[in-house]
């Protein structure tokens, strides 16, 4: 058995727990340390716990012998630092499925489960057919799914509702939320509308608002649907230096629907402070698309929930999948590409790719020492017309036209490098002094959040100088209203950093007209399946990828696997 300084996947932090129970145990203190420090390392990896029967999803067969998992499961059932289901008060906890959790996350999952399953066998409503018949008839334009969605959320207090860009989600939400508005006896509905980051927050809000005036209503009973988005930790009610939340169970929401979009980013302490803190009556409807990344913490609750619906029948009524394509149709490369990835077809993806109607293009990645002549013939045109736009209001409808996406932060093919080398180039075509950090048409994305200026992580604006005659830069990025973009000083500002490229991750929740992918050479558990998809998905138009074919095989071929006891206790 190898020791901790001898496993090179472990970090200072999983080695420094792994030797905090080495000095206190007395009972097989290696073991116990080496599997406490793997456990941290599988939650650094975005899994809940530590399965000890499939250790090769976590990528340590070349570190961990065969007979690890017998002498483990034998040794830490003994071992008073190690609990059970009816042992609940250690700091590890193994289960009868042998898989081993630190406390606080298995805490948090029992808590999860029990109040899932609470909802899943409790129905609000008994829709009369008559009225939802009546309300459909008058809504033509909706598909089956939509329909049986729509009957779903009225009748249960969990809905969960996947699809992906362009089937209707967000068309979907809005006629649930007239159907329910037409079946509240008058009463004013309490609506909550969130997601994860304040970026998903205002696409949703924007969606709804844009969408409102196709529903057949009187402008009166619209003006009623045109609720404010926020973050979900806003929601909550977010406590500075806290990781507790103003609305819990003690003090729940004083809501009667709560719709969050983007439900596949939330991780599993997050869901669960979620769905603690909604009364029981409250309707709890979750969009999302359960083929992107998870969340980058642990846990993949949303997708998880939508496998189990197969072994459950009580949650089966709970989950509708949209698949009809409304934005390009079935036919078209862009969806059946993204179709073949979600399936793993890497093969059917890659000939749809170069052979189909070109909405889709694949190209050879240049080496580094090319990288930045053709970064500069890619983008020249997106850059001219940042660097010269007019307005503020401009050049941010400008940044939602090109997105550089990349799967890394660090190297030349990172955001790091991908951004050096961009405003190298900029910088020389405009001839801006090196010692001038700002200048007009820099893209900046913030990644700490800020609720007094209304500024959150992934938020996308632009540094602008509104006065030609004058030297001054100012931050603007846009708000939750048809008026100009807010204008801040640069020095007030959360932390933020340069965004001509952001990662697939910190894509998640926007859309974009034209997408350039940059896949990185060499080997990467980053490379999967889902991040292809969420990349390639953020484009309404076209995409454009850099990567060689085998690499771009070997990443749909590569999917997530992620470790929790959810899809286990949803299925029974």
């Amino acid at each position: 058995m190898l020791s901790l300084e001898e496993i090179p996947l472990l970090n200072p932090l999983d080695r420094a727990l792994g030797h905090f129970f080495m000095e206190r145990s007395n009972a097989d203190p290696e073991l116990l340390g080496l599997a406490a420090a793997l456990t941290s390392y599988a939650l650094r990896q975005g899994h809940v716990c530590l399965d000890l029967n499939s250790l090769q999803t976590y990528d340590l067969a070349d570190y961990i012998d065969e007979d690890f998992k017998s002498r483990a499961v034998q040794s830490l059932t003994k071992n008073p630092f190690v609990g059970s289901i009816d042992k609940q008060d250690a700091p590890l906890i193994l289960t009868q499925e042998n898989k081993l959790y630190l406390h606080r996350y298995w805490h948090y999952e029992r808590r999860l489960i029990r109040l899932l399953k609470n909802r899943i066998n409790t129905s609000n409503n008994s829709s009369s057919s008559d009225h939802l018949n009546t309300f459909l008839q008058s809504s033509p334009n909706l598909g089956e799914e939509q329909q049986l969605a729509i009957q779903r959320a009225y009748d249960s207090s969990l809905t969960l509702i996947s699809g992906g860009p362009g089937t209707g989600k967000t068309t979907t939400v809005l006629y649930i939320l007239a159907f329910l508005l037409t079946q509240s006896a008058n009463e004013t509905l309490k609506i909550g509308l969130a997601a994860p980051t304040g970026k998903a927050a205002q696409r949703i809000q924007d969606s709804i608002h844009s969408g409102i005036d196709q529903l057949p209503f009187s402008d009166e009973e619209k003006q009623t649907i045109k609720i404010e988005a926020v973050t979900l930790h806003r929601l909550l009610g977010y406590q500075r230096h806290s990781s507790k939340f103003i609305h819990n169970r003690d003090t729940p929401l004083d809501l009667d629907i709560v719709i969050i979009d983007e439900a596949s980013m939330l991780d599993l302490l997050l869901f669960t402070k979620l769905i603690e803190a909604l009364k029981p009556s409250t309707k709890l409807i979750l969009l999302g698309d359960r083929n992107q990344l998870a969340s980058v913490e642990a846990g993949s609750i949303f997708g998880d929930l939508i496998e189990a619906k197969a072994r459950n029948q009580q949650l089966d009524t709970k989950v509708i999948e949209l698949t009809k394509n409304y934005r390009f149709g079935n036919s078209s490369s862009l969806f059946k590409t993204c179709e073949y990835i979600k399936e793993g077809k890497s093969l059917e993806a890659i000939e749809c790719i170069t052979n189909g109607d070109g909405t889709l293009q694949l190209d050879v990645l240049p080496a580094p020492s090319s990288l930045k002549k053709r970064l500069k013939n890619e983008l020249i045109n997106h850059i001219e017309l940042l660097s010269n736009a007019p307005t503020p209001a401009y050049a941010l409808n400008q940044l939602a036209e090109i997105c550089l996406l990349t799967p890394l932060r660090k190297g030349a093919y990172g955001v790091e490098g991908l951004n050096r080398t961009i405003e190298s180039n900029v910088r020389q075509q405009h001839s801006i002094n090196p010692r001038e950090p700002y200048y007009s048409g820099l893209p900046i994305m913030i990644v700490e959040n800020s609720y007094s200026q209304g500024l959150f992580n992934g938020d996308i604006g632009v540094i602008f100088r509104p006065d030609p005659s004058s030297n001054e830069l100012f931050a603007f990025f846009e708000n939750d209203t048809d008026a100009e973009p807010t204008r801040y000083l640069i020095p007030s500002l959360p932390k933020f950093e340069t965004a001509y490229a952001i990662t697939v991750h910190k894509s998640q929740g926007s859309e974009y007209n034209h997408v350039l992918f940059v896949i990185p050479p060499g080997d990467s558990p980053l490379l999967t399946r889902e991040l292809i998809y969420t990349a390639i998905s953020r484009s309404r138009k076209s995409v454009e990828v850099w990567s060689s074919l085998d690499h771009l095989e070997s990443a749909i071929a590569n999917q997530i696997q992620r470790t929790s006891g959810i899809l286990e206790a949803m299925s029974e």
